[in-house]
């Protein structure tokens, strides 16, 4: 969530807002964005423990093959 937002949305008075006001403007914001957002709005790909390790796997290998392949 942009800064610039969260300042329209308090007129510009989130420094004057107590932490508490401030945490539930905020906590409100980000839910109605997830309320009204939709799939395709900023997509996060959510991956697996083992899906970015074979990543860095194949990423390494294939640089360990270029580096065997200027060597012989």
């Amino acid at each position: 969530m942009e800064r610039s937002m969260i300042n329209v949305v308090s007129d510009g008075a989130l420094g004057e807002m107590t932490p508490t006001k401030a945490r539930h403007l905020i906590e409100k914001m980000a839910s109605n964005s997830q309320q009204f957002s939709t799939r395709n709005d900023n997509a996060i790909v959510i991956r697996g423990v083992h899906d970015v390790a074979t990543d860095a796997d194949k990423k390494l290998e294939s640089k360990l093959d270029a580096l065997v392949n200027l060597v012989t």
